[in-house]
């Protein structure tokens, strides 16, 4: 758990250097304003913990690097998406258009992500996700020179799986378990593909 999140916390820092390699303020120069980053995570509900922790991982970069980047002051906002879509993209406005954060991290939940996403992009601010899976964020077709990803997709890891585990285990017959929502069946599609193209049956 460890090693992921250390992992985690470096590419955060990769995908951050950008914003926060600016130039020191010269002597005499006027104060500058605050780096605001906005955190949309799921702080309440059943995947509280994955934002909670999300959240722990942000903090404890920015305590490594002293809270400041170029003489500025970094400054985080938190907003709770609940993991519900439009819970979602009402935080998201009110972090861009009230907060007036400079990027935002998040969220955890697929379908936050994709409810999110067409506001992000129209307004030009940075998001990096560090968990939503759906391999529908960064598709070709969807692709957004704002949104950045940390994560792996749902292809990239279940298409993968389901060849492993045709071609490295004994089992042809498989059940297949997942959540019901767009990053679970995104999940079960990608797994399905590999495993029936290297000659496995899914059962259910």
């Amino acid at each position: 758990m460890r090693e992921l999140t250390m992992r985690w916390i470096a590419r955060l820092a990769l995908a951050l250097s950008p914003l926060l390699v600016l130039p020191v303020a010269v002597s005499g120069q006027a104060a500058r304003p605050p780096i605001k980053i906005g955190l949309l995570l799921p702080y309440t509900g059943v995947i509280a913990i994955n934002g909670q922790e999300t959240s722990k991982g942000v903090e404890f970069y920015l305590a490594r690097i002293g809270g400041k980047a170029g003489g500025r002051e970094i400054q985080v906002i938190k907003e709770d998406d609940e993991a519900k879509p439009d819970v979602g993209l009402t935080k998201v406005r009110k972090l861009v258009e009230r907060d007036k954060v400079d990027v935002l991290v998040g969220p955890v939940h697929s379908g936050v992500a994709l409810a999110i996403r067409e506001f992000v992009h129209e307004q030009g601010i940075p998001l990096i996700v560090p968990v939503a899976f759906t391999r529908d964020l960064t598709a070709p077709a969807k692709a957004s020179p704002w949104i950045f990803r940390v994560v792996e997709t749902t292809d990239q890891a279940n298409f993968n799986m389901g060849a492993w585990v045709a071609k490295k285990t004994p089992y042809r017959k498989v059940v297949i378990i997942a959540s019901d929502f767009v990053a679970g069946r995104h999940s079960v599609e990608a797994f399905m593909a590999a495993f029936r193209a290297a000659g496995g049956q899914i059962v259910k």
